[in-house]
């Protein structure tokens, strides 16, 4: 009984002494949480330091991270909207020399050179560009002649319909008639139909076959293809074409604080729906919103002018060394692909990759879903790059040398240099930046060719070379024109830029 007493009154004290234990290191821990809540409290970052009084920002903490994040979405706007903006400044670009209605047609017959400051555009291209206006002239007829490639996009770059082989003409031309987003009116038949989320319309076309001799397009061009107004299709206006080839033409978008004006007007031309709720919530937290002034105000525009820097910093590092691997060609070689995936929404996954639609939309200009088709008899493949063999990026002072090997798997091809700056054609006072089956370059005996590109041209190698200039990075793009299997196979590949002083 005694034992049994004990036992029981042991077990207790045990228990009350465990209570107190807890009980102790409770208070304890109360008391070091409300130490760490009482009084300063400093949090080191990137962007300086963040004070807290009692758990509360101070006024300059506040007012560091209300700018920290104005800056933030300021870079991150830039690149979700460097399609955008480009879309806005290759229009505003047609129109300053002359395209300034959808039926005056902006026409390459005798291509484009150095003097067109276009995003990496073909120098072996026949091209027709033209914007439509859907706000102002409703649905839109577009007479496209046969034997066309191309395609409508959106302001944001997005494809609406594709023109060609593997667009719904099959390349054989049609009538098509392009509808703004929520229009009501009755609409005929006999078209080949198709809605824009957004008023403003890019038609781009080209020759469906590289071969195609400049004077039966420009035939054909001239006397098939018609823009105008469903409205006045009774009364067309006349299309009239306004020539572009040697034509001084700037259409690329800027990387300081009119990237954001230029954004924020075209917001305002198109409708609420043309981009996600969440894309204009962002833009609004920066003053960009549809029926408000963008006026940021001196502080803001300091903030945001830095963030057009960064997110163009950013953009370049994006494109030129970005450790996306799904960029590279072939296994131990440089070349990447200026289109990465397989989806001209640049969606997978169930998302869309902002990295890979910047990457694209900072070099090139133009969406349509065949230039993503991998398949032998395609229209186009553009290989780039931007290093030599060592990986170090290729300086306009520098002499390479790229041996490209027989059997080239195309139709045609040709290598154009480019300015790492602009992204346009280096303007190396040379009337053409290409080389290629049309130049009919020096072939070597085993079928291969030799191509150079440096600041001095030697004699007798002025038929394989580009000049560079000493001031400019540049970068090289490869197009194989209607691809054979063994490119897609990977059996065939090039070679890298070899310095050689």
């Amino acid at each position: 009984m005694f034992l049994r007493t004990e036992l029981r009154l042991t077990k207790v004290l045990v228990a009350l002494t465990c209570s107190l234990i807890l009980l102790c290191r409770l208070t304890s821990g109360e008391a070091v949480a409300q130490e760490n809540y009482i009084g300063t409290e400093t949090i080191q970052s990137p962007f300086g330091a963040l004070n807290f009084v009692n758990g509360y920002p101070t006024a300059e903490t506040s007012q560091r991270l209300f700018d920290q994040r104005t800056f933030e979405r300021g870079v991150e706007t830039f690149q979700t909207h460097i399609a955008a903006v480009s879309m806005f400044n290759l229009r505003r670009g047609s129109a300053a020399i002359g395209a300034k209605e959808p039926w005056q047609v902006l026409y390459f017959p005798r291509f484009m050179d150095s003097r067109s400051v276009w995003l990496t555009m073909d120098p072996n291209a026949i091209y027709v560009s033209t914007f439509l206006n859907l706000n102002r002239d409703g649905p839109t007829i577009v007479e496209i002649p046969p034997k066309m490639l191309g395609t409508f996009d959106d302001m944001w770059m997005r494809r609406i319909i594709e023109v060609g082989p593997t667009g719904p003409d099959r390349g054989r031309g049609r009538k098509f008639l392009i509808v703004p987003t929520g229009y009501n009116g009755k609409l005929p038949s006999g078209f080949l139909t198709a809605v824009s989320r957004t008023s403003g319309v890019w038609l781009l076309l080209k020759p469906e076959l590289a071969d195609t001799k400049a004077d039966v397009a420009d035939q054909l061009i001239r006397s098939k293809l018609r823009v105008y107004p469903l409205a006045s299709a009774h009364n067309a206006p006349t299309t009239a074409f306004v020539d572009g080839s040697g034509v001084p033409s700037n259409t690329v978008f800027s990387d300081d604080y009119s990237f954001f004006e230029n954004l924020a007007q075209l917001i305002q031309e198109e409708p609420v729906d043309a981009i996600s709720p969440t894309e204009r919530s962002y833009l609004a937290s920066i003053g960009i919103e549809k029926g408000k002034f963008f006026n940021a105000g001196s502080h803001r525009t300091q903030i945001l002018a830095l963030a057009a820097r960064v997110g163009a910093a950013m953009a370049r590092a994006n494109s030129y060394a970005s450790v996306d691997l799904a960029k590279w060609i072939y296994p131990g070689r440089r070349w990447v692909s200026e289109i990465i995936g397989q989806s001209a929404s640049f969606e997978e996954n169930g998302y869309t990759n902002i990295d890979r639609l910047a990457y694209y939309s900072y070099l090139a200009t133009g969406n349509a879903p065949a230039v993503f088709l991998e398949q032998a008899g395609g229209d186009l493949q553009r290989l780039v790059t931007f290093v030599d063999s060592s990986g170090a990026f290729l300086d306009g002072a520098h002499t390479y040398t790229l041996n490209v090997p027989a059997k080239i798997p195309a139709k045609y091809w040709s290598a154009t240099v480019y300015d790492a700056e602009t992204r346009s054609m280096l303007k190396n006072g040379m009337p053409f930046l290409a080389i290629g089956s049309h130049t009919k370059p020096r072939m070597n005996q085993d079928g291969s060719v030799d191509l150079y590109f440096g600041p001095k041209i030697e004699p007798g190698k002025e038929a394989n070379s580009i000049r560079t200039l000493p001031s400019k990075g540049w970068f090289l793009m490869l197009r194989l024109y209607e691809p054979l299997e063994s490119f897609y196979n990977k059996s065939w590949k090039p070679n890298d830029l070899e310095p050689i002083e």
